[in-house]
């Protein structure tokens, strides 16, 4: 993945996070842990890119 096609995907995944921590308490408790458990794989995809990203940048300054 390119540099800017990881930044776009990062700021996908920042749109979902809060789409989703705006709905949590919003629902049964159930839906509560479904919500939970998707920001769980969120916050681990936005490490994931930020951790390539980093991979990237290193690369260009050498």
């Amino acid at each position: 993945m390119t540099l800017r096609a990881l930044r776009r995907r990062r700021d996908e995944l920042l749109a979902m996070r809060t789409q989703k921590s705006n709905r949590a308490g919003l629902d049964t408790e159930s839906v509560e842990e479904s919500i939970e458990s998707m920001l769980a794989s969120i916050e681990k995809e936005i490490a994931e890119i930020d951790r390539k990203r980093k991979g990237h940048i290193a690369l260009i300054r050498v």
